[in-house]
């Protein structure tokens, strides 16, 4: 996001791409939207997506969340003020202008829009509890 995080941190090459994830897992990578991140993609081709047994699917979240904190550990409050760079799987999704640290936030706020999607459909099929255990 910044040169000085090139020097700090590993190219950015996303789990899924480097483990094929995708092609694993039997999805059509033409149909999972921009990127293969799931953005624009149709609402009934994301209702047909059959995802891995459980575990499967859990260690690849554990591996990306443990990606992501390993890269805001390299941030120090100069890395998080500096403007950041554009990248070129974000074009068109990220406003230029922006700092490093508004993206770590705005990513850390849309996890937790995820999570409060899941809390809701568990909730509406009867389920107590919360996506976060």
């Amino acid at each position: 996001m910044t040169r000085e995080l090139s020097r700090r941190l590993p190219p950015g090459i996303q789990i899924w791409q480097t483990e094929e994830l995708a092609n694993h897992w039997g999805f059509n990578i033409n149909q999972l939207g921009y990127a293969e991140t799931g953005m624009n993609m149709p609402d009934e081709v994301a209702m047909r997506l059959s995802f891995p047994a459980k575990v499967i699917l859990l260690d690849y979240v554990e591996k990306a969340f443990t990606e992501a904190e390993r890269a805001v550990n390299a941030l120090d409050d100069q890395q998080f003020l500096s403007a950041e760079e554009l990248q070129p799987m974000t074009l068109g999704v990220w406003k230029e202008g922006g700092t490093v640290g508004s993206a770590v936030m705005t990513h850390i706020s849309h996890d937790n829009r995820h999570l409060g999607i899941m809390e809701c459909i568990l909730g509406l099929q009867g389920q107590p509890g919360t996506a976060t255990r």
